[in-house]
């Protein structure tokens, strides 16, 4: 089973009543869900995943973080982190951004210069999300050396 990193702080609460993470499950995704920059640079840290769900507009707590990051562009350092090489055990893992960025020049750099797999502007329904993920996780190979 792939495992999927779901960073987004508008979740719905309960988790198990959020459609975006309901479809990725039904269709046969394990669903690790995290609401900030700061946590989910932990789990990118500590844990090997298949793929990363990632919205830009992140709360972050400023440890890892600089505290300089405004909070509607902590995903692009995450993003930026994550091809810079700084987790190891996440490297090659398909990136799939999911956000409402409305600054025309934060949208253009995310998808020409730091590249995410795919960018999905918000709103967007879950079939649109799952077809996504699908196309670029599931069938892609995984180092499974970490």
């Amino acid at each position: 089973m792939k495992e999927l990193l779901y960073v987004e702080d508008e979740s719905k609460k309960p988790i198990e009543t959020d459609p975006f993470i309901s479809i990725l499950k039904e269709a046969g995704f394990k669903v690790e869900v995290t609401e900030s920059g700061e946590k989910a640079w932990q789990r990118l840290s500590e844990k090997k995943y298949d793929g990363l769900v990632l919205d830009i507009m992140l709360p972050h707590e400023g440890k890892n973080i600089p505290e300089n990051i405004p909070r509607y562009q902590t995903g692009i350092y995450l993003l930026e982190s994550l091809r810079e090489g700084k987790f190891p055990k996440n490297k090659e893992i398909p990136v799939v951004v999911v956000s409402a960025i409305c600054d025309l020049d934060d949208m253009r750099r995310i998808k020409n210069e730091i590249g995410p797999d795919k960018y999905l502007e918000k709103p967007i329904r879950p079939p649109v999300l799952l077809k996504a993920v699908k196309r670029f996780v599931k069938d892609r190979k995984i180092d499974e050396s970490y």
